[in-house]
């Protein structure tokens, strides 16, 4: 009788290994050994944070797992975040526990709507499938922008133009190709804010593909692949976000390729905020295995937005109290103490600066300001907004977009443009602006100018028991112009005006 020992070791001949997680024989057969385990869902009242379970495609069977926090409000919108896990394109599940367990941690910490894909893994889907699913997943979120989707968790509670993808190890690779994706297909009704990878996975600067790279992508031409590679990628800079945060560990193999990355990316000619992140003393995806860690909690919340409004501004009213507190002349500071005429105060700021002097002024109208008179404010280019376009703020469908973003993404539990910490005119408390005389600065070709002429006419109008309000408008120059070219007659002349006006 002949021995079969021969058909068993070819049968067990590998193909491809990634210990302890996963293994591939030639015949076809495929092991994993992680992200196999399947926590189940929870929408207990009494937990932080709802999941469940929807299928994204019937066709493809890809589904995802959603996070949401248990306490939104009714029809209280929030960001949405498409999580993709890593695994090296072959492992890895969204309901695993250290996913499921991550996200969980993460939607907490940052309010935040998350869908988690399931795409499917190679080899048996080998690459570009992962990133048709990932596509479909983005595409599927973006068919509830009319809120008839078939989602109610994200019809009623998302905010579809605050939209972030992330993703970790070979996630972090799918989010950067889904948002490059995104550059080139327009996704009605959504708005792609950013994109934060975590370790990301890419070839190193000399050009080194990671082995996985061809075992899940056996058609690849290596480092002149643009999908492994965004060096020699011709359209990074066409990338569709405005914010990019790369967060590498010191002690991970893939931190050299994370920081290339950031570095190409700065260069490309994109257009948007670029951030990079290290954690000292730590490996590839420790997050996940050691979740509880300082670091691994450091690093959930760095990826939330740090420290959303109303932070600014009570960090601002703090710092008004300690500068007045030294007014009895026994303060901590002594050029306060012996050199301040307290009877003068003014406030003063540019942009999102001369927001916060407003609400400022209208805190100190409201509850004084023991020891301290505040006589004026100078608003530089306010950041001021609304609902209904002002002059030609319509206009600008861009800078329209890019303002009425910018203010949900920094204050996440704003009701919108209307709020009275962004639209003045909408202040039941506008006219106790709590100071006599008021400088508006506006420059000519700024979008804001002409919300800083209705700030003047409207608070006129208001009742404000003040003096008077003064505009100055530079002819020519566009928004905080002053920074960027201090030494030119507009920034000159404009110094002058403040000076002026507090003197």
């Amino acid at each position: 009788m002949e021995s079969n020992n021969s058909d068993d070791d070819n049968n067990n001949e590998i193909a491809y290994e990634f210990l302890p997680y996963f293994r591939a024989y030639k015949d076809g057969r495929v092991e994993r050994f992680f992200g196999v385990d399947r926590v189940p869902t929870s929408t207990n009242p009494n937990s932080t944070v709802s999941s469940k379970d929807v299928v994204v495609s019937p066709e493809s069977a890809v589904s995802a797992r959603l996070f949401k926090p248990t306490t939104v409000g009714q029809n209280q919108r929030l960001p949405v975040l498409v999580y993709f896990h890593g695994g090296a394109y072959c492992f890895g599940s969204p309901f695993c526990a250290e996913y499921h367990n991550h996200l969980t941690s993460l939607v907490a910490e940052a309010n935040v709507i998350a869908i988690s894909v399931d795409y499917r893994l190679a080899p048996e889907y080998p690459i570009p499938i992962a990133y048709e699913d990932s596509w479909a997943a983005l595409k599927w979120v973006a068919s509830h922008c009319n809120g008839q989707g078939p989602e109610n968790w994200i019809n009623d509670n998302a905010d579809l133009q605050r939209v972030f993808v992330a993703g970790d190890s070979a996630g972090a690779n799918i989010a950067h190709n889904t948002a490059m994706k995104a550059g080139e297909e327009e996704l009605a009704g959504l708005e792609l804010n950013g994109a934060c990878l975590v370790h990301p996975d890419f070839a190193s600067k000399e050009g080194d593909v990671p082995e996985a790279w061809f075992f899940a992508c056996p058609d690849t031409s290596g480092s002149s692949d643009p999908r492994i590679n965004p060096a020699v990628d011709s359209r990074l800079g066409k990338m569709r976000c405005r914010r990019a945060l790369v967060c590498v560990a010191e002690k991970d193999w893939a931190k050299e390729r994370g920081l290339f990355y950031y570095e190409k990316l700065r260069k490309s000619g994109w257009t948007g905020a670029a951030e990079i992140a290290e954690t000292e003393g730590e490996g590839h995806v420790f997050h996940l295995f050691n979740p509880n860690c300082e670091n691994a909690v450091n690093l959930v919340k760095r990826r939330a937005p740090e420290y959303p409004l109303p932070i600014a501004y009570d960090d601002s009213w703090t710092a008004i109290k300690w500068a007045a507190s030294h007014s009895e002349r026994g303060g901590d500071e002594v050029w306060l103490n012996d050199y301040v005429d307290w009877d003068e105060v003014f406030f003063a700021g540019d942009s999102a600066g001369a927001n916060i002097a407003h609400n400022m002024a209208v805190r100190v109208g409201l509850e004084g300001l023991d020891g301290a008179r505040l006589v004026g404010i100078a608003l530089v280019h306010a950041y001021f907004w609304g609902k209904e376009p002002i002059g030609k703020e319509g206009d600008n469908i861009m800078g329209k977009a890019f303002a009425e973003n910018l203010w949900l993404f920094v204050c996440p539990s704003s009701s919108g443009s209307d709020d009275p910490l962004m639209n003045p005119v909408k202040d039941p408390n506008f006219s106790k602006l709590g100071c006599k005389k008021v400088l508006v600065c506006v420059s000519e070709k700024d979008l804001l100018r002409d919300g800083g002429w209705y700030y003047k006419e409207e608070l006129e109008k208001s009742g404000w028991w003040g003096g008077v309000v003064e505009v100055m408008e530079a002819g020519g120059e566009d928004h905080v112009f002053h920074l960027f070219n201090p030494t030119c007659e507009n920034a000159v002349a404009m110094l002058k005006r403040v000076a002026a006006f507090m003197n």
